[in-house]
């Protein structure tokens, strides 16, 4: 994997992530077993996440990846809108500097949620990328220390918000040890229900073992 010189992220509070966005209720009762450079303000997580409507940091900052998107579009039939389903319901929603993302409930219970989307922000609140995230690889970078980690998923429509249909393949990596640790304990959370997951960075996600039951699994979810 290619690795590019990126701009560190400050975050506030990711050591406790996992307690900031939290529920009550079930666990793992998914029907298919599938598994800135300049600071932000020092704002608590909680206070973030609880904000209603949410709001943006005021100063700039900037994230590259490390390599650009897989532009693997899906079948022309995908091409249609797709909203989510009646009883889908969103838990939370939260932004982190220019990161939002939506825990997502798909079966109904509102105590767990089974999607996890995201959405890159660019510097003129343009969304660059937006994407049902699925798995994340972790390692850390032997010629310089630095944690690198990687996001795979399937691409949504970022001009159309209501759409849910999957798009195409989402790749995307950071040289952040802030986004490491926050990654590493979105997983950890008690009510990830099966939403997201680590993978090796020596696994293919591209594969259909990999990215291909994710998209079997979320077309299930969404009724397509």
């Amino acid at each position: 994997m290619a690795i590019r010189p990126i701009s560190s992220v400050s975050f506030n509070n990711y050591s406790n992530f996992s307690n900031n966005v939290a529920f009550e209720g079930k666990k793992n009762k998914s029907p298919n077993n599938r598994h800135c450079s300049n600071p932000m303000k020092a704002i608590p997580l909680a206070t973030l996440i609880a904000m209603s409507p949410m709001a943006f940091a005021e100063e700039a900052f900037s994230l590259e990846p490390q390599e650009p998107k897989i532009e693997n579009i899906y079948a022309p039939e995908q091409s249609r809108v797709v909203p989510l389903p009646a009883k889908a319901k969103i838990l939370k929603e939260f932004k982190i500097d220019r990161f939002e993302y939506k825990l997502i409930d798909f079966d109904g219970d509102n105590s767990d949620y089974e999607v996890m989307e995201y959405l890159n922000y660019g510097p003129n609140n343009e969304i660059i990328d937006r994407a049902i995230l699925k798995a994340f690889d972790f390692f850390i970078d032997p010629k310089d220390g630095q944690k690198v980690v990687g996001l795979y998923g399937i691409g949504l429509d970022e001009k159309n918000l209501n759409d849910y249909a999957p798009k195409k393949y989402f790749s995307k990596s950071y040289r952040s040890e802030e986004l490491y640790d926050i990654y590493k304990s979105v997983i950890a959370m008690p009510n990830n229900n099966e939403a997201v997951r680590e993978i090796s960075i020596k696994d293919n996600y591209s594969s259909d073992s990999q990215h291909g039951k994710d998209l079997s699994d979320y077309e299930w979810r969404i009724g397509i």
